[in-house]
């Protein structure tokens, strides 16, 4: 990497950390005291009981998305946390509660162990089929937002014991990558557990004017230009594309260097998945164990806008 390069990169550093500490002095925008009433609100409405009132513990950002900030609040009689709430500074809304006193109740009542290292000996459990109505019948109450649609359901027999409706975001039919909501329920008796809601992205242009073979062409140049080495680069064929469709994403790629910290303004851009097609140790080794490339190619332009690399 040239000289220029490394004082670019250092330039974007700096910035992105003056950028952090700048918008963090800004706060949250939503009082402690309104923070308080929308979670209690929040119970009212989905029937859960809390014994005492919220308190505020802080705010923090999700992640590295500078717009996307919340105020943590937990209800902790005695020193034991009953339930826990994330509300969006910006939205004025809940986006993850957690009824840590239900798990437990139940864990307590049909002799599950808490202890996540033993082995659990669970009852009979919901069916599919009747916990994904019981989900729906939650989801109705919380009134999920327009811009979503039913993905699948999941059950968690490792952590929680509860059954979990994911729904993924659209928007003009093309999915936000890391957008999605959950409604989660005990899966023994079909009490409401918890919900997240995980927005970032916005409304954005969905033209495609890049064709795919254009967007794998481009991406795999990224590739090449990330593989460190001589020998690196000899493998660069050795990458096959493993998945090539369309998303809104969050672009996190400055001056061409591709950076933890995402943007705001959602694009629609092709994900192109490259990954080495074994586990061949000596071929990873070779490649310096960058064994898997995801590059986001702009799908109106074709410039690389993003993407991450594992190593």
């Amino acid at each position: 990497m040239s000289k220029l390069k490394y004082k670019y990169l250092i330039c974007i550093v700096f910035m992105a950390v003056a950028l952090f500490l700048c918008v963090y002095a800004l706060g949250c925008g939503l009082s402690d005291k309104d923070a308080i009433l929308l979670s209690k609100n929040f119970c009212k409405k989905m029937g859960v009981y809390i014994s005492t009132e919220p308190m505020v513990l802080g705010s923090r950002y999700d992640h590295f998305n500078l717009s996307s900030k919340s105020k943590e609040l937990v209800v902790r009689p005695r020193g034991t946390i009953e339930a826990s709430f994330d509300i969006s500074c910006k939205d004025k809304e809940i986006t993850r509660f957690d009824n840590h006193k239900l798990r437990d109740q139940v864990f307590r009542e049909y002799n599950i162990s808490l202890d996540n290292r033993k082995k659990r000996n669970w009852p009979k459990l919901l069916p599919e089929n009747k916990a994904k109505e019981i989900v729906f019948i939650h989801a109705n109450n919380i009134n999920l937002p327009e811009d979503v649609i039913f993905s699948h359901m999941s059950l968690d027999k490792t952590y929680n014991g509860a059954w979990i409706g994911h729904w993924k975001r659209v928007h003009n039919g093309y999915l936000y990558e890391n957008d999605s909501l959950s409604v989660a329920i005990m899966a023994i008796n079909g009490e409401f557990y918890s919900y997240a809601k995980h927005f970032l992205g916005k409304p954005c242009s969905t033209d495609v004017k890049i064709p795919k073979d254009r967007a794998i062409e481009v991406s795999r140049g990224k590739v090449s230009d990330l593989l460190r080495g001589d020998m690196a680069k000899k493998h660069l064929q050795d990458f096959v594309v493993t998945s090539s469709e369309l998303k809104i994403i969050q672009p996190n790629t400055i001056f061409g260097f591709l950076t933890p910290f995402h943007s705001t303004d959602s694009r629609l851009a092709w994900v192109v998945t490259y990954s080495l097609p074994s586990n061949d140790l000596k071929l990873a080794e070779e490649v310096n164990f960058s064994d898997k490339f995801v590059i986001k190619v702009d799908a109106a332009t074709g410039k690389v806008i993003g993407g991450d690399f594992s190593r």
